[in-house]
């Protein structure tokens, strides 16, 4: 559901990389929230990122806090972060802490699938699919569906989806060829 995988380059010295460290090796709560909160003190988008997803989850000393996450994930996602543009989108489609917002979910999702997000593309397919968010598009869905595949999500979802297009005649609907994979 919501992503927490943002880690530290190698060799990178700043708090935001000591509070990863000190977080994966199960120090203190109190060390690892302190060191996060100096590295949100000095910008870093990650470490906003970072404490959102302990609020939503209500690790290292942070108590559960929808409204506190969100209005982190959203400065997050606004810096850039991949990752808090998905959860955002997570957050409108499934209302979590937010009401339910199918347009919203799209947008957000659609902005980290530009990015490269995998599953924030498959998202973005089944939007496409449904007609949730966005026009019902079966061009779209397709070729984000075959996009998601390359990514490596969900393999075979876009052959799937070509079959359930496909009409009691065996043949594939009046869709244009959007990918040359066989």
């Amino acid at each position: 559901m919501y992503k927490v995988d943002l880690h530290p380059t190698k060799g990178e010295a700043s708090p935001y990389a000591e509070a990863i460290q000190l977080a994966a090796s199960n120090a203190d709560d109190g060390d690892v929230s302190s060191r996060m909160e100096l590295a949100v003190t000095s910008g870093d988008p990650r470490a906003m990122y970072a404490i959102a997803t302990w609020y939503l989850a209500g690790e290292y000393g942070y108590p559960c806090s929808d409204e506190r996450a969100l209005s982190l994930l959203h400065a997050a996602a606004q810096a850039g972060v991949t990752e808090a543009m998905y959860d955002l989108g997570v957050s409108f489609e499934l209302a979590r802490g937010v009401p339910s917002d199918c347009h919203k979910a799209f947008y957000w999702y659609l902005r980290a699938a530009i990015r490269g997000e995998a599953d924030a593309v498959m998202q973005v397919a089944n939007c496409y699919a449904s007609g949730s968010g966005i026009e019902l598009d079966l061009v779209s869905a397709l070729a984000w569906y075959e996009a998601a595949e390359a990514l490596g999500v969900d393999a075979g979802e876009a052959e799937r989806f070509r079959q359930w297009l496909r009409d009691d005649d065996g043949e594939t609907s009046t869709l244009p060829a959007t990918s040359t994979k066989s």
